[in-house]
């Protein structure tokens, strides 16, 4: 065979491979197709992550200051007096909780159970925020801050015989109170603390035709309504009541005898299905059930971190001051991804920060993009169980 006849030979035979090739390719890929449409199958994905040319990053930087807004339910009724100044007497141990955490950012307010029917007080009622010390909510900047919000507790006993829980959050947290009265209040990043304290069941149930609220709440419809206003992210929800529980064991006498509050404890229990948000109205011990929801209050808020932008995992660093904090699940820190959040162990000591110790977060952000793969489909192909 001559030079030339067989470089003829061997382009037909080039051009053979490569269709057949082709061909393969082909059903590779309607094979793949197949797989990824079949409900009973894994799924195809692409494996992005590891595509250097479809990921842009930069150097990101975080310093964590947590945010939470803090709302007192306060029942306004006849049977308060004596809780209600309690409640006052003890409110700074519950208060120190968050003031020593130099790094929190809180905000303190009170509203009152009563709706507007056989009420006096309309300054004091429907949703609106206290304001007796003349500041409607307090935080960090406020003169006599403890003293302020004492005042601001210490409510009155001339609220509506009708006791309600539900339909006074949901108004002082609707759009038109948050853009108007209560303004300034209910800010979108942070978490959301509500504290009910009551001798009664809630009421929200019952018809009411003022001007104020036209239809019955139910215990789930209050805590859907919480859950959208933060993204149905539970972790930024927490809610607690001082109440007199369905089981009492301190004979605490009730609004209203043998009415149970069960509304209210359905309502709690989406939050913490042990119940252990549940405190007694009248245990001797009401001033260390104070600390204690605050202590657990700052512990939620403070161990999860949400990032602003979905980091590269490796380039994650953690700091406090200048300690760096290891990766560790219990001694330090995880990431977790469905969240966009870094999630601090148990162990990490956080009520000690100093003025210069802020919290710190160094990473690399990511930002994935449509670019072309040159790489062939069966190599950026991954099966995701």
């Amino acid at each position: 065979m001559n030079v030339s006849t067989q470089s003829f030979a061997i382009k037909i035979m080039r051009t053979f491979y490569q269709t057949k090739l082709r061909t393969l390719r082909m059903t590779f890929v309607g094979l793949l197709f197949a797989v990824a449409c079949s409900p009973s199958v894994p799924k195809v994905f692409p494996e992005q992550a590891f595509i250097s040319s479809a990921v842009k990053w930069d150097a990101g930087i975080e310093f964590i200051n947590p945010k939470v807004d803090i709302l007192f339910v306060v029942d306004d009724s006849s049977s308060m007096s004596s809780h209600q100044s309690n409640l006052a007497q003890n409110i700074a141990r519950f208060l120190n909780q968050f003031v020593k955490r130099r790094d929190i950012d809180y905000q303190v307010g009170v509203i009152t159970t009563a709706m507007g029917v056989h009420n006096d007080r309309p300054h004091l009622c429907c949703g609106r925020l206290v304001d007796l010390s003349g500041h409607r909510f307090v935080n960090s900047s406020t003169n006599n801050l403890v003293r302020a919000l004492q005042i601001n507790l210490l409510v009155g006993t001339r609220g509506d015989p009708y006791e309600m829980v539900f339909s006074p959050i949901m108004k002082a947290l609707s759009p038109e109170m948050r853009n108007g009265y209560n303004k300034g209040f209910l800010r979108d990043d942070a978490h959301l603390i509500i504290v009910v304290i009551s001798d009664a069941e809630d009421q929200s149930d019952k018809e009411n035709h003022s001007e104020y609220h036209t239809s019955p709440i139910s215990p789930y419809e209050a805590y859907q309504f919480l859950l959208n206003l933060k993204n149905k992210d539970l972790d930024k929800i927490m809610a607690y009541g001082v109440i007199v529980p369905v089981n009492d064991i301190f004979g605490c006498a009730r609004d209203e005898e043998g009415v149970l509050p069960r509304r209210i404890e359905a309502f709690l229990r989406n939050f913490d299905k042990s119940g252990q948000n549940i405190f007694n109205l009248c245990d001797p011990f009401f001033g260390e059930h104070l600390v204690r929801i605050g202590e657990h209050a700052v512990r939620r808020l403070s161990r999860t971190i949400y990032l602003s932008r979905p980091p590269i995992v490796s380039s994650i660093r953690v700091q406090i001051g200048d300690r760096v904090i290891p990766n560790h699940a219990d001694n330090g820190w995880v990431y977790d991804p469905e969240k966009n959040a870094i999630v601090l162990g148990v162990n990490v000591d956080l009520n000690s920060l100093s003025d210069n110790d802020r919290l710190k977060i160094f990473y690399n952000a990511t930002e994935y993009v449509e670019t072309r793969d040159p790489r062939p489909l069966s190599k950026r192909a991954k099966i995701q169980k």
